[in-house]
């Protein structure tokens, strides 16, 4: 796994917003407000207090609902100060789960994942500590039900506050690390592109150093400004007060002894160094350090893990297929009624998209242009060569009133359930591609086609109108080389809060 996969560069994908704001002076309160919250220590401080108070307002609203709506007997709640019991061995089992390690890389649905087993973990051990510590008390069953369902949505609420407050910051140029990368030049650009991608902006670039030392024949599509040659990181660091290197790995093979003699002064000077490597950017892998060697090993996950995954995935869709099957039906009738009252056109259009085999099949969409909208494309140029960058047209003059509509609040795609349904499309998948699409993939064409594609998915709620279209390209990819159950959910859930705020295509 990348040590560095979620951190951001300072200067993001063309076509993104950029992220890097004026720092805080030096030496001002704003610098030493934003280094003392950016320390590890503190954000530990902030998330252990967020966990405490959250499985402590849990327990308080189990407790009155389990006591006002199911009318239980507070003779079965908690003995006294049974608080001075269950939150410190909440804290502990978190901080055994490696909760409290800096949350800055952890990727969201890593988050999900460690809350979610930990919180359950807890309350299983929770039940058998009571038949033991508290076996002549008598807990009440709904009580501990309520418990849990609230502990996993407000210590997960919590945590996902404290880390969308963190990202916040960081866009305001608070709280960032500053940070070197070292390399060779062809591999900045990759680098670049595989940290723009996940939209993290932590640590704020302030330059690359090369170890080929070619500082003076590169191009202008540098993605960092390059300061120097890697022997020259000591200098820049302590002019530059950095904080972190980020070295590719690759680079070291051909100089280990001075690259150790640099990661011992690195400790000295209280610099961070993180490896990144091309070699296991592109698949989950567990790894563990063999003490003996000092090597690490690297093993795919378990395949039974990812079979439950895929049988949930495929159980979930189903569901969400039908609800979704049933909402689409009540819409159309209104629907029909706008398009019919505005120009008298069809109610439905019909979708090309590539089938994992490589064959042209059709989904159903809400019709939101104006009919004979394709033949309209084909014949104004100018229109033909801007839908041609990214396959999406900002200010489409096709869009009807009622279209606009429908794209804002996502209506629109409510027919595609229906293929969702069928088993053609997923709820979350890779983007959906027509034929015309599928040149511009090239050698990831295959890999594309390797998963069913979705109504939305990676893309959708990272990118969407921020992005050129290689940039989804490489959304697509990293979607299904890091796909997860954890990742479908932290898209769900994205995609809902996206659709609650209207923020529909263009």
């Amino acid at each position: 796994m990348l040590a560095s996969k979620t951190i951001s560069p300072q200067r993001p994908a063309q076509g993104t917003q950029s992220l890097a704001l004026a720092q805080p002076r030096s030496g001002s309160k704003s610098a030493r407000f934003s280094q003392i919250i950016g320390q590890g220590w503190f954000k530990r401080i902030l998330f252990l207090t967020s966990d405490l108070l959250m499985v402590f307002l849990a327990h308080e609203v189990a407790q009155r609902l389990t006591l006002h709506w199911l009318g239980i007997s507070s003779a079965v709640f908690d003995p006294p100060r049974y608080s001075l019991f269950y939150l410190p061995f909440f804290a502990s089992i978190f901080y055994f789960s490696g909760g409290y390690k800096e949350f800055d890389f952890r990727r969201p649905e890593r988050e999900l994942e460690l809350g979610f087993k930990a919180v359950s973990f807890y309350f299983l051990v929770l039940l058998a500590a009571n038949f033991v510590l508290f076996k002549y008390w008598e807990f009440s069953r709904y009580l501990v039900a309520c418990w849990y369902i609230a502990t996993l949505v407000f210590a997960l609420g919590g945590r996902f506050i404290l880390r969308g407050l963190y990202v916040q910051m960081w866009k305001h140029g608070l709280a960032r690390q500053v940070a070197l990368v070292i390399g060779s030049y062809d591999r900045l650009n990759s680098l670049h592109e595989k940290l723009a991608v996940q939209r993290h902006s932590r640590h704020e670039v302030i330059g690359a150093l090369l170890h080929d030392g070619a500082c003076g024949s590169l191009p202008n599509t540098s993605p960092w400004p390059v300061l120097g040659a890697a022997q020259d990181w000591e200098e820049i660091s302590r002019r530059r007060q950095v904080q972190c290197l980020l070295m590719s790995l690759s680079d070291l093979e051909n100089g280990e002894l001075r690259f150790q003699n640099m990661f011992r002064e690195c400790t000295r000077q209280g610099i961070r160094i993180e490896l990144y490597s091309e070699v296991f950017s592109a698949q989950e892998f567990t790894h563990h350090r063999d003490e003996f060697s000092g090597y690490f090993r690297f093993s795919s996950r378990p395949q039974w893990a990812r079979s439950i995954h895929l049988g949930l995935k495929v159980l979930g869709e189903m569901f969400i297929g039908i609800v979704g099957s049933i909402v689409a039906l009540l819409v159309v009738p209104f629907v029909a009624l706008f398009l019919k009252l505005e120009d008298g056109g069809p109610v439905f259009y019909r979708r090309e998209f590539v089938d994992c085999d490589g064959e042209v099949r059709y989904y159903l969409k809400f019709r939101s242009m104006v009919q004979h909208a394709d033949k309209r494309l084909n014949e104004d140029r100018e229109l033909k060569v801007r839908f041609t960058e990214k396959h999406k047209l900002e200010d489409d003059p096709r869009v009807l009133r009622t279209g606009r509509i429908l794209r804002k609040f996502s209506i629109d795609e409510l027919p595609q359930f229906f293929s969702v349904l069928q088993g053609r499309l997923a709820f979350i998948g890779p983007r959906v591609i027509s034929k015309e699409e599928s040149l511009r993939y090239g050698e990831f064409l295959p890999k594309l086609l390797s998963v069913k594609p979705g109504m939305t998915g990676y893309w959708q709620v990272m990118g969407r109108q921020n992005t050129d279209y290689d940039e989804r390209i490489r959304m697509d990819m990293f979607y299904i080389d890091h796909w997860s159950l954890w990742l479908d959910l932290m898209i769900f859930a994205k995609t809902f809060w996206k659709v609650l705020r209207a923020e529909g295509a263009y």
